[in-house]
């Protein structure tokens, strides 16, 4: 893959996450899972790593093996933030909400992982931090890592929340399935 292949991937990955976690509409029944003005706080910082990556991207070359595992961790990040949010739906809130009566699902990635859009979050946060390490002045990076931590630590905080408020779906056992009728 050409310099400028790879590059021109990571770009369009970076511009598919940020769509993907944009989403600010004020969907129905939304609730809280944690103090509104620490959503808010994390709604104002998130673009802090965000331009942070961006400026690594721009000043890429030379490509070094922790580059390309960087790229692979922010692509695969991106794939499980937008895998995540369609399996999600019309269910899909913004981090630190919950809608009323909605259940755990356990559609497609959801089936495998708990919270699968957090940790395609984490990946991108982790990936994207091992890139600007290299290539931003120490002062960005302090600021970008701070960042990430403030992120990071409400994402596992909203997850939890979420997994002790949010009741399981209903299991079918394997004789339901079985029985014409049922499950």
């Amino acid at each position: 893959m050409t310099l400028l292949a790879y590059t021109t991937l990571l770009w369009l990955a970076l511009c598919l996450f940020v769509i993907a976690i944009s989403d600010r509409r004020r969907k129905p029944g939304m609730r809280p899972l944690i103090a509104p003005w620490l959503t808010a706080a994390v709604k104002l910082i998130y673009p802090v790593p965000l331009a942070a990556y961006a400026w690594a991207l721009l000043h890429l070359p030379p490509v070094s093996v922790v580059d390309v595992v960087a790229g692979l961790l922010t692509l695969s990040g991106t794939v499980l933030t937008i895998k995540a949010k369609l399996d999600l739906g019309t269910g899909h809130s913004w981090a630190g909400t919950y809608r009323v009566g909605q259940t755990r699902t356990r559609r497609g990635l959801y089936g495998l992982l708990p919270h699968p859009m957090y940790t395609g979050i984490l990946c991108v946060i982790i990936g994207g931090s091992i890139m600007a390490v290299s290539r931003l002045p120490a002062v960005a990076v302090a600021g970008t890592m701070a960042a990430n931590l403030i992120i990071a630590v409400f994402l596992v905080v909203v997850a939890g929340r979420e997994t002790a408020l949010l009741p399981s779906p209903v299991a079918v056992s394997r004789e339901d399935r079985e029985q014409p009728g049922r499950g």
